[in-house]
């Protein structure tokens, strides 16, 4: 039949201030994620988010409608089709990442009492059942898609508070139940504080000092083959350097240039376009100024002859 890509969502709770720095814990029973189109490698699905990105929001972006609860299985359905592989080769894997995930976290963490973490760990399987991190996410989303995770989110999260929040207040708290799901993976000290920085021991500095006698007679003391060896080795680089200056400054030279020219015909072309825009205005005016004196004159024609 179709193959059908999908990752495991696991749950997993980081707790300080107990007997060691940092406890971790994973749970179980974890639940897997299915994509909603069968798995392939062609060029015609290799770029299909909805057959290779198994996460739910991606899903429910695809074209068409997606039934949420249809894209999860149970760990028990896991458990079912992989037999004993699960708790042989899966499930320790999956705690030993966990496991390690804690160490990471606490190389450069400072955990304090009275403190914890929720995260959602996501793995991935290969064909040989080998489980691979593909990331760890805070605060991990718990919507409820159907009744049987809303069950199993109402479980893990009570076990998640009767072993962090119900301990550290234990007046009126049940004791923890070992069948919450939670087991511990990790129990881990805390790291060593840091080395500090050694301070310098005092330097002091003896010397003697010169006069300029002795200057004199040391400088008098380079023979000129000497002098010479070391103007030749010196010529060369001072050249070098000085024809490197003289191009910076002409390259600079000519920016500046370019940039006044530039400046400049910026500043002509507004003063044309302004002159030109008057000549327009003044020759539209006389126009104007035709219009309105003709018929005057014709009036005042009129008027003499009737008048003569």
């Amino acid at each position: 039949g179709e193959a059908f890509k999908f990752d495991l969502r696991c749950w997993a709770l980081l707790v300080g201030g107990g007997e060691a720095a940092l406890d971790a814990y994973a749970h179980e029973p974890c639940y897997a994620r299915l994509c909603s189109r069968p798995f392939a490698l062609d060029d015609a699905t290799l770029g299909d988010p909805c057959a290779h990105l198994s996460n739910l929001a991606v899903q429910k972006r695809g074209p068409g409608r997606v039934d949420e609860a249809a894209l999860m299985r149970t760990q028990e359905a896991l458990e079912a089709r992989l037999g004993g592989a699960w708790e042989r080769t899966v499930a320790p894997k999956i705690r030993r990442i966990v496991a390690t995930l804690a160490r990471c976290a606490l190389q450069h963490a400072s955990p304090r009492g009275r403190s914890f973490e929720l995260l959602g760990v996501d793995v991935v399987l290969d064909t040989n059942l080998q489980p691979w991190l593909l990331e760890c996410n805070l605060s991990p989303a718990l919507a409820r898609r159907s009744d049987d995770q809303s069950r199993r989110i109402d479980a893990m999260l009570r076990g998640a508070l009767r072993r962090t929040v119900d301990v550290w207040f234990p007046f009126t708290a049940e004791a923890p139940r070992h069948d919450d799901g939670w087991r511990k993976v990790a129990s881990l000290p805390a790291p060593p504080p840091p080395l500090k920085r050694a301070r310098a021991a005092d330097l002091s500095v003896a010397g003697v000092g010169l006069r300029g006698d002795d200057l004199l007679a040391r400088d008098a003391s380079v023979g000129p083959l000497a002098a010479w060896k070391a103007l030749r080795a010196w010529w060369p680089e001072a050249l070098a350097r000085r024809r490197a200056a003289l191009c910076r400054r002409n390259v600079a030279a000519t920016f500046i240039q370019t940039l006044r020219r530039c400046q400049l015909a910026r500043r002509l072309r507004y003063r044309l376009g302004v002159l030109r825009a008057w000549r327009r205005n003044r020759a539209a005016a006389r126009v104007q100024a035709r219009a309105r004196v003709g018929p005057r004159r014709r009036r005042l024609r009129d008027l003499r002859r009737a008048a003569a």
